[in-house]
C-alpha cells in the first residue's frame, strides 16, 4: 500500500491540481531540478517510517492535465511511506519529496522519460513526446505514523458508512412513498415486509416453499414503475436459476421469492435499497430506481 510512487501509476487519471499561490522561494536538487515554492509551509520535515499524505498533479508541455490526485482520490490525498535512504537514489521526484516539510506546495519540471520510465517504471505513453517537459505539482498535506494513518482511515470509513446508512434510510422512506402512491393510483392492495418490499400474490401455488439454500427456478418480467421493460427470462426461453439467500440476486428477490410456494405467481415492488441502489445498473436501471417484477416460482430443485 505504501510502496514507491511508481507502483501508483495505475491510478493515473486526467485533471489538474489547483493550489493557492504563495511564496516565491526556490531550491535546486542535486540533479539540477529547480523547484519553486507555491506555498512555503511552516511544519516540520517527516522522518523515516512515517506515512506522508500528498496531493499530486502533473501536466504535459501543452499544459494539459495528465493526473490529479484530488479528483482521482475523491478529494483524499495519496499516502506513501517515507524512506529516506531509498529516496536518495530514486530520481528527481524523490529528491524533491525529501526536501518537503508539512504544508509545502511546490512546482518543478522534469523530462517525460524521468517521470514515466525512471520513476513510474512504465513505457512513455504514445501521447507524450520523448524529451518533452512535464510540470509537476505536489503538496505535503500531513505526516503520521502508520498506526495513526490506519486509525484515521478507519474513522473515515466509519463516517462514510454512517453517511451511506443515513442516505439509504432516507431513500427507503422516499421509495416507500412512491410505491404506495403507485399502488393507490392503480387500486392495488399489496403486502409490505419489514424491509420495505411490497408484494402481491396473484396466484397461489400448490407446492413447497423455498428456504435459505434452496435452488429455485423463476420466470420473470422486469420493468420500472413507468412500465419500461429492462429484462425478462421469457426472452431467453428458460427461467432464472439461483440459490435463495446466497446474494446471487438482488435482496428484493432473495426475500420476495422466499415468500412464494411452487407454482405461485406474484408481483414484487422492489425499492431501490433492495435492488441496485444509488449506482443503478447500466443505462436501463437508473440510480435509486424502483423496480417491478412479475414472477412465477416454477420449481425448487434439491441441492
Amino acid at each position: 500500500m505504501f510502496n514507491k510512487i511508481k507502483n501508483l501509476s495505475g491510478l493515473l487519471g486526467l485533471a489538474a491540481l489547483v493550489i493557492a499561490c504563495g511564496g516565491a522561494d526556490k531550491f535546486t536538487t542535486k540533479s539540477g531540478a529547480e523547484v519553486s515554492y507555491i506555498r512555503n509551509g511552516e511544519g516540520e520535515k517527516p522522518s523515516d517510517g512515517q506515512i506522508l499524505t500528498m496531493h499530486i498533479s502533473y501536466l504535459n508541455e501543452n499544459g494539459n492535465a495528465l493526473f490529479n490526485s484530488v479528483e482521482a482520490g475523491g478529494g483524499r490525498p495519496l499516502p506513501m511511506l517515507y524512506n529516506d535512504s531509498a529516496w536518495q537514489t530514486q530520481g528527481v521526484l524523490y529528491e524533491v519529496f525529501r526536501e518537503l516539510k508539512k504544508g509545502d506546495s511546490v512546482q518543478f519540471k522534469m523530462t517525460a522519460e524521468a517521470l514515466f520510465e525512471d520513476t513510474f517504471g512504465t513505457q512513455l505513453p504514445d501521447s507524450i513526446k520523448r524529451g518533452s517537459l512535464i510540470t509537476f505539482n505536489c503538496s505535503l498535506v500531513d505526516m503520521m505514523s502508520e498506526e495513526q494513518y490506519q486509525e484515521e482511515q478507519m474513522a473515515l470509513q466509519q463516517a462514510e458508512m454512517e453517511k451511506m446508512q443515513m442516505e439509504a434510510e432516507g431513500q427507503i422512506i422516499v421509495d416507500g412513498e412512491i410505491i404506495d402512491k403507485y399502488l393507490a393510483d392503480n387500486n392495488i392492495t399489496a403486502q409490505t415486509t419489514e424491509s420495505g418490499l411490497r408484494y402481491v400474490i396473484t396466484k397461489q401455488g400448490t407446492g413447497a416453499t423455498p428456504t435459505p439454500g434452496s435452488m429455485v427456478n423463476v420466470h420473470y418480467l422486469g420493468t420500472t414503475l413507468a412500465g419500461e421493460k429492462f429484462d425478462a427470462s421469457y426472452d431467453r426461453g428458460e427461467p432464472l436459476q439461483f440459490v435463495i439467500g446466497r446474494g446471487q440476486v438482488i435482496p428484493g428477490w432473495d426475500e420476495g421469492i422466499a415468500l412464494l410456494n411452487t407454482g405461485a405467481e406474484a408481483t414484487l415492488y422492489v425499492p431501490s435499497s433492495l435492488a441496485y441502489g444509488p449506482r443503478g445498473a447500466g443505462a436501463a436501471i437508473k440510480p435509486n430506481e424502483i423496480l417491478k417484477f412479475e414472477v412465477v416460482l416454477v420449481g425448487i430443485e434439491q441441492m
